[in-house]
């Protein structure tokens, strides 16, 4: 069966670690090579979009994000990492409405107690 991995196993013979633009061990991407990170992308976390309107939207908002992560991971006053996540693909908007659905789940025992049983 044929597929797009090259001889190492790696999608499009691209590997993140050995393509960065430098060797820190903080991921810098380069943005020429967003189309073929977005297609590993979709398949690493099994991305599906309903049209071409939608992939685009999607892959708009992985570039922005890519070179956000860049960003960070340029600047010498973080100490955190980022890197591709299975977010990337989400706008700001997209990102906050899924923090705050995860804090409400967290907090949904404040919101809905408990039953207690009656006697």
């Amino acid at each position: 069966m044929e597929n797009d991995y090259g001889d190492d196993g790696d999608l499009f013979g691209y590997d993140p670690v050995e393509d960065r633009i430098d060797d820190s061990p903080k991921p810098i991407y380069k943005l020429s090579d967003a189309p073929k990170l977005f297609k590993k992308f979709i398949k690493d976390f099994n991305k599906k979009y309903k049209d071409d309107k939608d992939y685009q939207k999607h892959y708009n908002n992985f570039v922005e994000n890519l070179k956000e992560i860049n960003r960070i991971n340029s600047d010498k006053e973080y100490s955190s990492t980022s890197d591709i996540n299975i977010f990337t693909d989400f706008s700001l908007e997209e990102r906050q409405s899924t923090q705050s659905q995860r804090i409400q789940f967290k907090n949904s025992s404040k919101i809905f107690p408990p039953v207690t049983k009656l006697n």
